[in-house]
């Protein structure tokens, strides 16, 4: 499995991902923004994906595929539509040792 960091998505911005909110049906959504912040405590990053605008689903953890990674499970947090579609993201935050 790949390590989850910011470095593995961020040459992934703007590509089509598939998540199950639907254990059947796949959905396509754009990785819009991925962003990272660290300082001396760790690293935290976030990214944000867009679905079409009647793609409304809970927060939640769902199963998310890329075609150059393994599939893993996100935590998702919608966090509203924009003019193209709804908008969900994940927010990640790993402390050093």
């Amino acid at each position: 499995m790949n390590k989850i960091r910011f470095e593995l998505f961020q040459p992934l911005l703007n590509d089509t991902f598939n998540i199950y909110f639907n254990q059947d049906t796949a959905t396509d959504v754009r990785l819009i923004d991925v962003s990272e912040q660290s300082n001396e405590t760790g690293q935290t990053f976030s990214l944000v994906f867009r679905a079409a605008k009647d793609q409304v689903w809970p927060q939640g953890t769902y199963q998310v595929h890329h075609a150059n990674l393994n599939t893993m499970h996100i935590f998702l947090v919608p966090i509203g539509p924009d003019k193209e579609g709804f908008c969900y993201e994940a927010i990640f935050n790993f402390q050093s040792l």
